[in-house]
């Protein structure tokens, strides 16, 4: 066979491919619809979830940070060592905060946390810093409410999950946990522990689309440490829930597919879901409607969940979930009363982030928000979404 025919035929198996995959995309085949009679396995598990129930974020708050070492500015004192906690435009976190969201049904707290700028020498997290976040952690905690700590945004600093920095990761991912389960070990099954928030290896081509298969090796292993760790922490940390993230925290086949999970009976998949991207994301005005679309794309990716954990009788948590403000509250609230309610139908529950931004308190930077409560005056801003979920949970 000629070269120039076998470059001609090459050439249109291409194509057909090419065609074939936007077929596919456009029907929606590679995302099956909804499992109309689902089954939800009668475990410990999802006892737990849904005993967790519906969850809100303190977001950007204990997770604020600076971007990186360079920028961090030199704090002195235990007030200026903890005023990191407002840079992000939130006030301090209070127990009035925390009261309000748990009025308002909210039954779980997950905070997340960026521990770098904390860490000295030989990985010793500051014990102030320890304080404060245990401070907090008694604010949920003390009142009845389970509550999710992490760790955030390390992974600007130095967690790292590829095979160059595996080692080094490691060891430091090691070295903070087993401080953080020692600090906790004697705190109840409310308060749960999660890896890590969205594992991956930050500004790399495949970040968010999965990552490469040794990434997602990576993570694995990192997760089977993090399991270690805490099992060997002692105290009520052997029978403690772990939340353990996909690749990403990604709900997109591959990362699900390729998550291993370790040898342990009280773990919980996590799981972040903000999609449709168009609806839920701010950069997109237009798509603001709740409509046909919107509830499709959400059924189809909760059922992608399902089949791929649920069904096997994995329990997941949906620990970040939400829609940014465009002037369309009662659209948003549409969207939170479906997710909610298919999510739960899966056995699932979930938890809004709420990142606490309104502009008037931070300037121009983030012209939409996440935010439901106004932290500053204790408001909810948006209280159609809140009810709307409070009804959709079955929360009083």
């Amino acid at each position: 066979m000629k070269r120039s025919l076998k470059i001609a035929l090459f050439a249109l198996l291409c194509l057909a491919f090419a065609v074939t995959g936007v077929v596919v995309w456009r029907l929606g085949i590679w995302m099956p619809g909804r499992v109309e009679n689902p089954v939800i396995p009668d475990t410990p598990g999802f006892e737990m979830v849904r005993r967790m129930g519906l969850g809100w974020n303190l977001g950007n708050t204990l997770d604020a940070h600076y971007g990186s070492f360079e920028h961090q500015p030199d704090f002195t004192g235990e007030s200026g060592r903890l005023a990191i906690e407002t840079i992000w435009s939130n006030p301090y976190t209070t127990q009035e905060i925390i009261d309000t969201v748990r009025a308002a049904g909210f039954n779980t707290l997950r905070i997340p946390i960026t521990w770098a700028p904390h860490i000295g020498d030989d990985f010793i997290i500051d014990s102030a810093w320890l304080d404060r976040v245990q401070e907090i952690v008694g604010y949920a905690y003390g009142i009845g409410m389970y509550v999710i700590i992490n760790t955030q945004h390390d992974d600007m600093y130095w967690f790292i999950p590829d095979r160059r920095h595996e080692a080094a990761t490691t060891e430091q991912f090691t070295a903070v946990w087993m401080q953080i389960a020692e600090r906790f070990r004697d705190y109840s099954d409310r308060l749960l522990f999660e890896s890590a928030n969205e594992p991956r290896v930050v500004g790399s081509l495949l970040e968010w689309a999965g990552g490469t298969v040794s990434h997602r090796a990576v993570v694995n292993r990192l997760n089977r440490v993090f399991v270690e760790t805490v099992r060997n922490s002692g105290g009520n940390n052997a029978e403690r829930w772990l939340l353990i993230p996909t690749h990403g925290a990604s709900h997109e086949v591959v990362p699900m597919r390729a998550l291993r999970l370790p040898d342990d009976d009280r773990l919980i998949v996590s799981i972040h879901t903000y999609y449709p991207r168009g609806f839920v994301f701010e950069h997109n005005r237009e798509d603001r409607v709740f409509n046909d679309r919107v509830r499709r794309d959400v059924d189809r990716m909760l059922g992608r969940i399902y089949r791929t954990f649920v069904a096997r009788g994995i329990p997941v948590y949906i620990g970040e979930f939400g829609a940014a403000e465009k002037d369309n509250e009662l659209e948003r609230a549409a969207f939170a009363a479906h997710f909610i309610t298919e999510a739960q139908r899966y056995g699932m529950h979930s938890a809004w982030w709420d990142n606490g931004f309104f502009p008037e308190y931070g300037g121009d930077d983030f012209p939409l928000t996440w935010a439901l409560l106004d932290r500053f005056t204790l408001e909810w801003r948006f209280p159609a979404i809140v009810e709307a979920m409070r009804t959709a949970a079955g929360e009083r």
